[in-house]
């Protein structure tokens, strides 16, 4: 159990110094001759989520977000629920998340809090706690890893409902932004091209921070090409033909405003190289 429990944990943590606290806490454990060895192991997992959360969601990111609150009593204080907050939905505000996308917020709060409690519980020094006996510390030292793998997993999956909300919601406005930007790669293929169709394939929620929504959109469009004018097409003398094109688009969105899909020409990337065909090699 502690093993499984361990990787779980360890797949989570991203930098160097995150993983070697993650084994010197683990390490500490069997230094059995240290009375406040469970302790120390508790101290030390918690400070493992701080610096966990931290990287997630840095002071100087959160107190920019709108929905930011001093809820402390230093200077631009951030709480560990707010650092957990802005790891899950970003700048994106409570009403957007509730009205646009559905997803009620007050019970992750609780969640979140809860988790933060729990760990905050295990890192104090009390009489009963001190030399504590293997049977009793090696139980309080399993509990303490389920709970950070809960905390870490529960922060990973309400981030992924709110991109998953998110990317359906904004999946309706790709079409428009797409069509009402003329694109290079299309206009020079032909006299003339109009937009049959834009088919996404997939949407992608690159990162979400204080100020905006990064988005990676795949798919394919539907082109009609013309060559020649439209006096050219009805003398006979201008031709037509349709073909579809893969496309990337990578964007920003304002987390203030951030169903507000507006994508540039520039945005836009259109592979039209199978329009030329196979070069010959010389």
């Amino acid at each position: 159990m502690l093993r499984n429990l361990a990787i779980s944990i360890n797949k989570r943590l991203k930098t160097t110094f995150e993983k070697n606290l993650f084994k010197a806490s683990l390490a500490a454990l069997k230094n059995i001759g240290d009375p406040i060895r469970y302790n120390s192991f508790a101290f030390s997992m918690r400070e493992l989520t701080r610096h966990f959360l931290n990287r997630l969601a840095p002071d100087e990111k959160i107190i920019k977000c709108s929905w930011y609150n001093n809820e402390t009593k230093i200077k631009d204080g951030v709480t560990r629920k707010q650092r957990a907050l802005y790891a899950i939905k970003g700048g994106l505000n409570d009403d957007f998340l509730e009205e646009e996308l559905g997803v009620d917020l007050s019970p992750i709060t609780k969640e979140i809090t809860k988790k933060i409690d729990d760990l905050s519980k295990y890192t104090h020094i009390e009489e009963k706690t001190f030399s504590t006996p293997s049977n009793v510390g090696d139980k309080f030292a399993l509990d303490i890893l389920k709970t950070v793998d809960e905390f870490l997993k529960t922060i990973s999956k309400f981030r992924k409902v709110i991109i998953s909300a998110y990317e359906t919601a904004i999946s309706n406005k790709v079409d428009d932004a797409i069509t009402a930007e003329t694109i290079p790669e299309l206009d020079q293929l032909a006299t003339h091209y109009w937009i049959d169709g834009v088919w996404v394939n997939g949407i992608k929620v690159v990162e979400i921070n204080e100020s905006v929504v990064k988005l990676s959109i795949s798919g394919s469009v539907d082109v009609e090409h013309q060559y020649g004018s439209d006096l050219d097409m009805k003398s006979g003398n201008g031709a037509q033909f349709g073909d579809s094109y893969p496309f990337t688009v990578d964007v920003e969105v304002d987390v203030e405003d951030p169903i507000n899909l507006r994508v540039n020409s520039e945005d836009i990337h259109v592979d039209n190289s199978q329009f030329y065909g196979p070069m010959d090699d010389e």
